[in-house]
């Protein structure tokens, strides 16, 4: 089944081989954030977005969270991929992964050349029918991209309550939520938080969170 894809990506050369390997789906492709977020706010109906992890004129963080955070785009897939990368990417790829998984991003993908056959099958993977407990994983994913969202502006309440939630859940349900370990998600929050400068409400929100 043909899906809708929007790929993100300012490099030519690169952009060309994603939206090549795609063939088989309905694509749109665009080299800038400007772009991307005009694309954004007509609401379309998309089945995944591939994003390069850095664009040169914005932060692809407020992309993924204006996907994230728009009931319209919410379910939409958004993966992350760096091809090619320079050793200054190299160095900083692994924080900006972590960053965007935390902000909800679906998946991530590195290479250093690019891999049509390895970046095929995993947009295959991706958009593969889900099982249930895919579907719950999907869920955690979403509500541990709006806790970061919250941490990211200092709304630590709205955190502690996102987190209280999936943790309400996870005892209620417990055979769904094998892969959910709350204490993680809230280390990484904290983690997030240390990174961004924030050591003082780093140390509020694990306090906050001292009877998980």
């Amino acid at each position: 089944m043909r899906k809708k894809i929007l790929v993100i990506y300012d490099i030519p050369q690169q952009r060309a081989e994603i939206v090549e390997s795609l063939s088989e789906h309905d694509v749109v492709s665009v080299s800038s954030y400007v772009e991307a977020h005009r694309q954004l706010l007509t609401k379309p109906e998309l089945d995944l977005i591939v994003c390069a992890a850095s664009l040169r004129d914005g932060s692809i963080f407020e992309l993924l969270k204006m996907v994230k955070d728009d009931p319209a785009t919410r379910q939409c897939l958004f993966l992350v991929v760096c091809f090619k990368p320079g050793q200054l990417a190299r160095y900083f790829i692994d924080t900006v992964f972590s960053t965007a998984q935390l902000l909800g991003a679906d998946h991530t993908l590195f290479s250093v050349g690019f891999d049509q056959k390895h970046f095929k099958e995993a947009v295959a993977q991706l958009l593969s029918p889900p099982t249930a407990p895919y579907d719950k994983s999907q869920r955690v994913s979403r509500e541990r991209g709006r806790a970061a969202s919250a941490v990211l502006i200092n709304d630590l309440s709205a955190a502690e309550i996102i987190l209280r939630q999936l943790h309400a859940a996870m005892v209620e349900e417990p055979n769904s939520f094998q892969q959910l370990d709350v204490a993680i998600v809230q280390q990484d929050l904290i983690d997030l938080l240390e990174k961004s400068g924030k050591p003082d409400e780093a140390a509020i929100l694990r306090e906050r969170l001292c009877d998980f």
